[in-house]
């Protein structure tokens, strides 16, 4: 070869020891026709086959390039020589032999032609190149038959898992179908509870009162229960009208004269006075006698008048009390 085209091709051995993963990989269905093109192959995957490749291209003509996993394996370890060589910007460590062959069969009658040791600082820039796109090509390809088998495996797990959802998708609709059925029938069912409790409540909240207008105006029978038991029945009516959508506001308008007449009893002026405010701004009533007592023992007028000007000027028949408490020199 050498004699006839005037150039020898020199190139060395790269070995590298261990685990990796053989797979096929392509598309499947054509096997059977033969006249059809093979869309499928074996590839063997794994950093092992990656740094034999790379080993092989930093041997040097005639010499052989093997890693520490092969070292360890080989028997007349003395002829080998330990080494490191650059490629790109990582170094690999190893062992190397040069011309290091076994002898050849007798029948084998051609001159073995030893490759030259070229220097050319062009040839090894362009060499250098060559061999960092290999690299970069066996790394993309690695990882590309990397991805290849694991997308196989995925795509065999997806359609197992395929066929379980449509078996389980027929279950879980009879399934559902029934569940909807109970859930209709509970919510039914819980409309009618809800129901019944806030009428509960209500009924509740009508009881309570009941106590207020039936202790109206009668002081010694107010004074008797004492004063705590009307201080927590007032709260409980606060949370009892909350339950059943009403504000603080709306049960003391619920219970304004009731509360005047208790808050009264047990010299609570400044209570009495603010529920009487409540009761002359909401409610379509307010007692003279009352008016004046709740002013003289609590102090305070300035806010009772101006409620009572405005309903006055609103239409409202509260002419005599805003005279009695002008009459009163407020």
């Amino acid at each position: 070869m050498k004699k006839s085209m005037d150039i020898c091709i020199g190139c060395g051995i790269g070995i590298c020891t261990g685990t990796i993963m053989i797979t096929k990989v392509g598309m499947r269905g054509k096997e059977s026709d033969e006249t059809a093109e093979n869309e499928t192959g074996i590839v063997w995957v794994g950093s092992t086959t990656n740094y034999a490749n790379r080993y092989c291209g930093l041997a040097h003509p005639c010499e052989i390039f093997i890693d520490e996993n092969t070292y360890s394996e080989i028997a007349d370890s003395e002829v080998w020589t330990k080494t490191s060589r650059t490629k790109g910007s990582k170094v690999f460590e190893g062992y190397t032999v040069s011309e290091y062959y076994l002898s050849l069969p007798e029948e084998i009658t051609a001159e073995a032609i030893k490759a030259d040791k070229e220097n050319d600082s062009e040839t090894s820039f362009i060499q250098k190149i060559f061999d960092e796109t290999q690299e970069k090509a066996l790394l993309l390809v690695d990882e590309i038959s990397k991805k290849s088998a694991e997308l196989s495996v995925a795509l065999e797990k997806i359609k197992q898992r395929e066929n379980q959802v449509i078996a389980r998708d027929n279950d879980s609709r009879k399934e559902n179908i029934r569940l909807q059925q109970w859930q209709s029938r509970l919510n039914s069912k819980q409309a009618d509870v809800d129901c019944k409790e806030q009428e509960n409540k209500k009924k509740a909240y009508s009881l309570h009162k009941s106590i207020f207008s039936k202790t109206f105006c009668k002081d010694s029978l107010i004074k008797l229960y004492g004063k705590d038991y009307w201080l927590e029945l007032i709260q409980k009516m606060y949370e009892l009208g909350e339950e059943i959508g009403k504000s603080e506001l709306q049960v003391k308008i619920d219970l304004d004269c009731y509360l005047v007449d208790i808050y009264m009893c047990f010299n609570m002026y400044e209570e009495a006075y603010e529920v009487f405010c409540v009761q002359a701004e909401h409610s379509s009533w307010l007692h003279t006698h009352t008016l004046e007592n709740v002013v003289k023992q609590s102090g305070h007028w300035a806010k009772l008048k101006g409620i009572l000007e405005k309903r006055v000027y609103e239409g409202k028949d509260y002419r005599e009390c805003l005279d009695k408490l002008k009459s009163m020199g407020y």
